[in-house]
């Protein structure tokens, strides 16, 4: 009897191990479980225009309707900004946001972020283009995904949004239409 009780123990100890090295990981560096794994993470487009949306519910998009062949889950706001007042106001934001970091910059408009969770260090993808549609007026389009697992439990969805409630704490009067005003430009993603 007491030699199955050890042996419990030793096969306790040989499953546990390595499951606290690896959920450990995350705690003590900046890499997640799956990164530690090797496990291969979702691809995310060069460009935003290129987007072909997930088939898993573990992204969001928030976009002008018709600036893309995917379709937003919803409209962006235009702002009656310029777009470098609306690039300055997106960037001083994002400094103030925890765990995120810019990981790209693929044109003067468009750029990759990178935001991980707090505790395992799970990395979410953000793309943002910044879309000028007049002298003072732009929009913008985000896009944000998980790079691992099926679903985000709405984790994306929250994130744009918290981060637009951020953003127009910095402009002085956002527009919250998504109808374009009457003589402004209807397609300009360039």
């Amino acid at each position: 009897h007491k030699g199955s009780e050890s042996m419990k123990s030793a096969i306790f100890t040989a499953l546990l191990l390595p499951a606290v090295a690896i959920l450990g990981v995350p705690i003590v560096s900046r890499w997640s479980p799956f990164e530690v794994l090797g496990v291969e993470p979702a691809s995310i487009p060069e460009k935003i225009t290129d987007l072909k949306r997930s088939t898993s519910p573990n992204d969001f998009l928030m976009a002008p309707p018709g600036f893309f062949t995917a379709e937003p889950d919803e409209a962006s706001p235009i702002f009656k900004v310029s777009i470098a007042r609306l690039r300055t106001a997106w960037f001083t934001m994002i400094n103030g946001v925890p765990r995120t970091q810019l990981i790209a910059r693929k044109s003067s408009n468009e750029f990759h972020f990178e935001q991980r969770t707090p505790l395992l260090k799970f990395p979410d993808r953000i793309v943002v283009k910044f879309i000028p549609l007049s002298e003072d007026h732009s929009t913008l389009a985000i896009y944000s995904r998980s790079l691992y697992g099926h679903s985000d439990l709405g984790a994306n969805k929250r994130r744009v949004k918290a981060w637009l409630k951020l953003l127009k704490e910095h402009i002085p009067a956002p527009f919250d239409y998504t109808e374009l005003p009457t003589g402004l430009p209807s397609n300009n993603v360039a």
